[in-house]
């Protein structure tokens, strides 16, 4: 089973590390990601340079999280064994 996130990946460098920069810190926070497709290009100005955004609609596994009998946040997507360490705890 998966669950679809959506996350903005930003970087300085381009729309490429945009995308590269949100998966990996999906990753480096424990999910398991299958895919992504991007959804919208844009960009902004930050302390007067271009910053690159990439709106990402991202599957990730809730399976391990299930067999764990552990917190699923709808919101964010992470997995916790406590409820209040979640923005919007639901019992999976």
């Amino acid at each position: 089973m998966f669950q679809l996130l959506e996350i903005v990946g930003v970087s300085r460098e381009g729309y490429s590390e945009a995308i590269q920069s949100a998966v990996n810190k999906l990753q480096d926070a424990g999910e398991k990601v299958y895919w992504f497709e991007l959804l919208e290009q844009r960009g902004g100005i930050r302390n007067g340079e271009v910053e690159f955004q990439a709106k990402l609609k991202v599957a990730v596994s809730v399976e391990a999280e299930e067999d764990k009998g552990l917190f699923l946040c709808p919101s964010c997507g992470r997995a916790s064994d406590r409820a209040e360490n979640l923005c919007n705890p639901k019992r999976v």
